[in-house]
């Protein structure tokens, strides 16, 4: 069992979204294993992240946090900048198969990883020796991001990075456009508000911002879809899974209703952390 902390400089790490999280490591009855949160959209196959040769079995890959920061958020650490991003160093289409790397000697910001999707081989004794950290590390109450600080701090210098259309942030469409092909997105993340909790603009904007009308248009698009695909069916099962999910989906009116309200509205949603595995290689 995870240690329960009773400082509140704990609570963060031992709270149920980055504790589920965590239980991923494990499920020992798979050779490796890809996971992905649950505000995710997969457009491609992602079948080739199984290619990806760890160095060895205690070793995770990922994708580099972006520290760009390019909006100025207060909450933000001082070296966060363009200039720090693992991501500015890499254009199309040298991103796609030769990432920043992550060494030793790698600047701070490029330590970082992004926890949204990242492959790993579970084991008893990798799952092991994460309880030992997690109960002995002083450093739980200093992280930012819980779950995605620690596992950088677990696998510091045992992360390798892979092509960020793995894990495509929204924002990178426009703060990294020289990286950025709408065709290469295998798998997009819609970090901060999602595409669900309200309909794109008449004028194509989305977002808390305005600028993510194309990737939540998508979004929508794939949403439709699902919908249409499952009332052609006519099954009272059918049916009753798509009237259960419209619940948490914006009306056509922009309407927002309860169910929404309930899982975060515009803001970023506390349960972004649920489990999601793509694909899981069978021992």
């Amino acid at each position: 069992m995870l240690r329960s902390y009773r400082k509140k400089a704990f609570l963060q790490l031992t709270d149920l979204s980055s504790r589920t999280k965590l239980r991923h490591f494990e499920l020992t009855e798979y050779d490796t294993v890809c996971y992905l949160d649950a505000d995710m959209a997969i457009y491609k196959n992602m079948d080739p992240i199984f290619e990806t040769s760890l160095p060895a079995s205690d070793w995770i890959a990922a994708n580099h946090a972006c520290v760009c920061n390019l909006d100025k958020d207060a909450w933000a650490p001082s070296d966060w900048t363009k200039e720090n991003c693992a991501y500015a160093l890499t254009p199309h289409p040298q991103a796609l198969t030769s990432p920043t790397p992550v060494t030793p000697e790698s600047r701070p910001t490029h330590h970082l990883l992004n926890s949204g999707m990242f492959l790993f081989q579970p084991s008893a004794e990798l799952w092991e020796n994460m309880l030992h950290f997690f109960n002995t590390s002083t450093s739980l109450g200093e992280y930012k991001f819980p779950d995605q600080d620690f596992l950088a701090d677990f696998f510091r210098n045992k992360w390798i990075s892979v092509g960020w259309q793995y894990n495509a942030l929204k924002t990178m469409r426009y703060w990294h456009p020289e990286m950025w092909r709408d065709d290469e997105v295998r798998c997009l993340h819609y970090i901060v508000d999602k595409p669900w909790s309200a309909r794109v603009n008449e004028d194509g904007t989305a977002g808390y911002l305005g600028r993510d009308g194309e990737t939540h248009t998508w979004w929508w698009n794939q949403y439709q879809a699902w919908v249409e695909e499952r009332e052609k069916s006519g099954t009272e099962e059918d049916k009753e899974t798509v009237e259960i999910v419209a619940k948490y989906a914006a009306k056509e009116s922009g309407e927002e209703n309860e169910h929404l309200a309930a899982v975060g509205g515009k803001v970023q949603s506390e349960f972004d952390h649920h489990i999601v595995l793509v694909e899981a290689q069978s021992c």
